[in-house]
Parts: C-alpha cells; sequence; structure tokens
C-alpha cells in the first residue's frame, strides 16, 4: 500500500536534511521512504522553499494566476 505523508512532515524532513541534522539514508531506514522519494522533497523544497508541497496536484499559488492567464 502507498504511503502519503503530510507537507508538514515533508518540510521538516527537507530541512533537517539540508541542515546536517539527519542522513537521507537515516530517514529512509526509519520510516520506511525510498531514498528517490526523499531526495524528491529536498529538490522540491530547494526550488520552492516553504512554498513546496503545495498538495495533490494542485498549482503552487503564484503559478495559478499565471497558467489562468496563459490560456
Amino acid at each position: 500500500m502507498r504511503k502519503t505523508c503530510d507537507r508538514e512532515f515533508k518540510l521538516k524532513v527537507s530541512k533537517d536534511i539540508l541542515e546536517k541534522k539527519v542522513t537521507i539514508k537515516g530517514i529512509s531506514e526509519e520510516y520506511n521512504i525510498s531514498h528517490p522519494t526523499i531526495s524528491r522533497w529536498v529538490s522540491e523544497y530547494r526550488r520552492n522553499g516553504n512554498k513546496a508541497f503545495a498538495g495533490h496536484g494542485k498549482r503552487l499559488p503564484d503559478k495559478a494566476d499565471f497558467y489562468i492567464l496563459e490560456q
């Protein structure tokens, strides 16, 4: 069964990894989450900061307006 992690958890994990409080390997083993998944979270956090992990397929608020104007 697929595991779903909430936004706050992803933010905390990403921040902790970037601040070198934990390793990707450590988080992966502790929570049984794949290494590529955690790496993807960290990449998204680097790109979007606290706006990362907007939701289930929803655009980030600042991109939603641009998308509407584009159509």
